[in-house]
């Protein structure tokens, strides 16, 4: 600049400090991890991103942080079941502001058309099991202004809250909030809002060199599920995280489910560019995307060469005779634990094997320290005993877990919460199919093409396309690409249109990383 005749600029040693003033008011600060699979890695500062997405003028008006019922219509993600209903309610937006006032969940409040006159008794029972509709305009009293007004109202204080009645049969006891307290995000917020903030998060590979020769690195970025799908995936709106080329995924993962745990027992203030105010924040984890074998990581899933080979619904190349793992109520298998248990065991490497198989269940960071027992069960040169003092004293040793951070992340079941990615593995490329290859195939070829070339009815659709495909040879449904089909419907209905849960944007993100 001095050559273009610029006059006065600022030295460098002024610049430098503007770079960190800059850095220190605007920037996101990288924080440092030792893994608990022995490897260093960095990642961005989860909850200052979002914050500046709140205070981002052009992203801000866009976010929504409430779901939507929209009826059958169906095209953003707040108006998925996933959001509508399904999530834990911890996670969701707790409050509802009219006029000044706050309704928190989890908290009694009187309605218009309540009546209360003379109830008495020791305490109030919540009723759980059903759900309720109840317009805004019936709420009249929230819950501090029905605590100071029960007297008056000659009703029982609505802090003597003893029980649960989850059940049309029976009761529980209460252990949602602390009745005197109420919802925990009153005192935590101080008077200010508290929004959910979910996020789309998702993993990939990518070669970290320009030429031809691999260099496996795994990156995580987001992006807020809050946004509409029009300006979901617009590069502006992906957000890195961090990348590794020695750190694999579920490394990584375990400090951001750290960070994530942080931000859902504290929240994350930021300042909202549109109520012009600090409002409080909790995020979550809408659903893991990304291809099938890191959906499969992810999911601790054996992926598809196993013989449960779909993470979702646990379908099986079953043989005859063959023994398959239990299956956990609350998703998933129930082999894990028990075999880290058998791993602490002294020659318990071929009964990990067989539930591997049998489970269909695969956790690699698990995996890392029962290989370091089973290492230790295998010595020569020590007695039986002396192999289980040396395992008690290792597992002492390892950290507080040693499953995969995927469970730690609430709200989400990594099993049904990674939603098939079939966009650029599939759809994008069949649609010109039928014209390319008019003329080079036979019709019945040509019409399992065209079959999954077509999109109006999705279900009806896949169905035929599994019956042309059938036409042509059944040995094609030994794929289980074609059996992954069959659960694009539900993710559809739980996450919503396939473009919002698709990784093109993530993907083209991997050319500046």
């Amino acid at each position: 600049m001095l050559a273009l005749g610029v006059p006065n600029l600022p030295s460098d040693r002024t610049m430098d400090d503007i770079d960190k003033e800059l850095q220190r008011l605007c920037g996101i600060w990288s924080i440092q991890y030792q893994g608990a699979l022995g490897h260093p890695f960095y990642i961005n500062d989860l909850a200052a991103i979002i914050s500046q997405e709140m205070h981002n003028p052009s992203v801000r008006p866009h976010l929504r942080f409430l779901p939507e019922d929209a009826g059958n219509e169906l095209s953003e993600a707040y108006q998925a079941q996933r959001w509508l209903t399904e999530q834990d309610p911890k996670l969701l937006t707790p409050v509802h502001r009219i006029t000044g006032r706050d309704f928190y969940t989890l908290e009694p409040a009187l309605l218009r058309d309540g009546n209360l006159e003379g109830t008495d008794g020791i305490g109030w029972a919540v009723q759980t099991y059903q759900e309720i509709e109840i317009s805004e305009t019936n709420l009249l009293l929230s819950y501090p202004e029905f605590k100071d007004l029960h007297k008056s109202l000659n009703c029982l204080d609505p802090s003597k809250i003893i029980a649960d009645k989850d059940t049309p049969e029976g009761f529980a006891n209460w252990t949602k909030t602390n009745p005197l307290v109420g919802n925990q995000w009153i005192e935590k917020s101080n008077g200010k809002q508290v929004s959910a903030f979910p996020l789309w998060l998702h993993c990939d590979d990518t070669s970290g060199n320009l030429s031809k020769k691999w260099n496996k690195h795994n990156s995580f970025l987001f992006t807020p599920a809050g946004l509409p799908r029009h300006l979901a995936h617009k590069e502006k709106n992906v957000h890195f995280l961090c990348t590794s080329n020695i750190a694999p995924p579920l490394e990584m993962l375990d400090g951001i489910a750290d960070q994530l745990e942080k931000a859902q027992k504290q929240g994350i203030w930021a300042w909202d560019s549109e109520l012009q105010d600090i409002v409080l924040l909790i995020p979550s984890v809408h659903a893991l995307l990304g291809d099938n074998p890191m959906q499969s990581e992810f999911s601790c899933h054996i992926g598809f060469a196993g013989r449960l080979f779909c993470r979702n619904c646990w379908a099986s190349e079953k043989v005859e005779g063959d023994e398959e793992g239990e299956v956990d109520p609350e998703g998933g298998y129930s082999s894990d634990v028990v075999k880290f248990v058998e791993a602490s065991q002294v020659g318990g490497g071929a009964a990990i094997k067989r539930m591997k198989t049998a489970s269909g269940i695969k956790d690699n960071y698990q995996a890392f320290f029962a290989e370091q027992l089973q290492a230790i069960a295998m010595r020569k040169g020590l007695s039986k005993e002396q192999r289980e003092r040396e395992i008690i004293k290792l597992r002492q040793s390892f950290p507080l877990y040693t499953t995969s951070p995927v469970w730690r992340l609430k709200g989400l079941d990594p099993h049904q919460d990674t939603p098939v990615e079939v966009l650029h593995v599939v759809l994008l490329v069949v649609q010109a199919g039928p014209f390319v290859l008019q003329g080079l195939l036979t019709n019945d070829q040509l019409e399992a093409w065209k079959a999954l070339s077509a999109l109006k009815e999705l279900k009806d659709t896949i169905d035929h396309f599994l019956n042309c495909t059938c036409r042509l040879t059944p040995r094609w449904f030994n794929k289980p690409k074609f059996h992954v089909l069959l659960h694009l419907p539900d993710h559809i209905r739980r996450f919503g249109p396939v473009m919002l849960f698709a990784t093109e944007a993530f993907k083209l993100y991997n050319a500046i990383i």
